[in-house]
């Protein structure tokens, strides 16, 4: 168990993978996730088997098979002893002990393994250089703070709800731009006209138990699905863990996203020759394929990213990855190779920080950059939360029946559906239940979310599985356009009449009683 009883989900993935050799053969994390936390709200119980990873249906599906026959629950009564001190405790003698260990300690080493410190150090101590992180009052925050002002040296003050409380403070720790308001708010998101000196050059927040992350830019938002491609663009150059050797050993395998993740890290692998692969929402449909050496990087639409470096997704990870591009793109990295050299053979590497940074290279240029060179994925995600969950399933019934019955049943349903305008400007060329199958173990994940299909874009729709209240539908919609006079609008005006087309399509407020999102990204 950890100190204090916190440790965050990806370091829970790291402890079973490296503590002792990966002696233990499972763990239990209880969590809230990024839902509202407290005595009266969330509270789940997760289950990760020994290569760190969230266990598979294989295995919950047996484990639910036998609650059903349980005949007899028996208590043992066990010694108290404190969280809050390192050491190990004999509660019952020769049979069972407790150890309280540094929750964070098998991380950060990876960390250090991973990333390029000495680099880090240099920008994160750069005059020319600021940065916020939000934990959003979850398990982030004491590892933020050990993370960037113990280690990098970072000032205490870019830290802000970094002190993990039981209920997050009564906010959601959602790292979204709903409920980050005041980091949104800070980094001007909204108001981009109003960015002046004061504002942050990095803004980045973690959710409840530090796997999700949002990255941000004076006023400019970084999709999750432009971050995972741009990550993916440039983690050969600038993370070492992917760097390849001088025999050509080494550098990334395959790239992975959810289904409704937007297709730019397509276009990234098939820039790098690496192999893509399109799995359905939950990250334990990555961790196969990372496990068979097939899968490097990844990500979620869902503010998820992470590697093969654990198997949870990581949200400081994620950072660490933007403040390595950012310290690669302003000339912080030139030496590399020659100090990794030296840390292999034990020697310090010295890192003053630059007294000035000449042209700064920050991250809506970056991201902008990226645009020119692949096109960009216009992306929205509309989530309507807490509706009726009968009613949600019925919506989603008549989608999948619509996916099933043919394109004269399709072409039939969206003239009486849609607009005459909008089915103008619009054309939809078919629909599918999306299906996924294993390419390891040959598994079959049926009814994963509905695509509806058209020549530049699509719209998604499916049921969330991660809320404890009535029942969240998500709907994606994405455009790719790779015009230069059109890489700069803003979402809502590329994507607005396929939104109006969607929304229509599916008949939301029919079903559901309004046709307004709860939360929009």
């Amino acid at each position: 168990m950890s100190k204090d009883g916190l440790a965050s989900t990806p370091a829970c993935s790291a402890i079973l993978r490296l503590r002792e050799n990966g002696i233990a053969f499972g763990g239990f994390i209880l969590t809230a996730s990024h839902n509202p936390g407290g005595i009266d709200a969330d509270f789940g119980v997760k289950y990760n088997t020994a290569n760190g990873a969230p266990a598979l249906e294989n295995l919950t599906d047996k484990i639910y098979e036998r609650t059903k026959v349980i005949k007899e629950i028996k208590h043992v009564k066990l010694l108290d002893f404190d969280l809050d001190t390192y050491g190990t405790k004999v509660l019952i003698k020769e049979q069972f002990m407790a150890e309280v260990i540094d929750g964070t300690e098998d991380w950060l080493r990876l960390m250090k393994a991973v990333f390029h410190f000495p680099s880090l150090r240099r920008l994160i101590q750069s005059p020319s250089f600021s940065f916020v992180y939000d934990g959003m009052n979850g398990v982030s925050g004491p590892t933020a703070e050990r993370l960037f002002v113990e280690e990098l040296g970072a000032k205490p003050t870019c830290l802000r709800c970094c002190k993990a409380l039981p209920d997050f403070g009564g906010h959601h720790p959602d790292p979204n731009l709903e409920y980050a308001k005041e980091l949104v708010d800070m980094m001007r998101i909204f108001n981009p006209d109003k960015v002046d000196s004061k504002t942050p050059l990095l803004g980045a927040a973690g959710d409840g138990d530090c796997d999700r992350n949002m990255i941000l830019g004076p006023g400019f938002f970084v999709t999750p699905s432009d971050s995972v491609a741009i990550i993916a663009q440039y983690a050969e150059k600038v993370i070492p863990f992917f760097m390849k050797g001088k025999d050509g050993s080494g550098g990334i395998k395959g790239l992975a996203r959810s289904m409704p993740t937007s297709m730019a890290l397509d276009s990234v692998a098939k820039k790098l020759g690496k192999d893509i692969y399109e799995t359905p929402t939950g990250w334990k449909y990555f961790t196969n394929l990372m496990d068979a050496g097939r899968l490097s990087i990844c990500g979620e639409e869902s503010f998820g990213t992470g590697s093969v470096h654990v198997r949870e997704k990581d949200g400081l990870w994620a950072v660490l990855c933007w403040l390595s591009i950012i310290a690669y793109r302003n000339g912080l990295m030139d030496n590399v190779e020659k100090e990794l050299e030296m840390q292999k053979h034990g020697q310090i590497v010295p890192t003053p920080p630059p007294e000035t940074i000449e042209n700064f290279v920050g991250v809506q240029q970056i991201v902008e950059e990226f645009w020119k060179e692949f096109g960009r994925n216009y992306y929205m995600r509309y989530d309507f939360e807490n509706k009726c969950s009968e009613s949600a399933n019925k919506m989603m019934a008549f989608l999948k029946s619509l996916a099933v019955g043919g394109q004269e049943e399709l072409q039939k349903h969206i003239s009486a559906a849609v607009p005459q305008e909008l089915r103008t400007k619009l054309q939809a060329e078919k629909i599918d239940v999306f299906k996924y199958t294993d390419p390891i173990d040959g598994s079959v994940a049926d009814n994963q979310g509905i695509r509806l299909f058209f020549p530049k874009g699509r719209a998604i729709w499916r049921l969330s599985g991660t809320g404890s209240s009535g029942a969240t539908i998500r709907m994606y919609f994405e455009l790719v356009e790779d015009r230069p006079d059109q890489l700069l609008k803003k979402p809502q005006e590329i994507l607005s009449e396929l939104i109006a087309y969607a929304i229509a399509f599916c008949k939301i407020k029919e079903y559901v009683g309004t046709d307004v999102p709860t939360v929009i990204t």
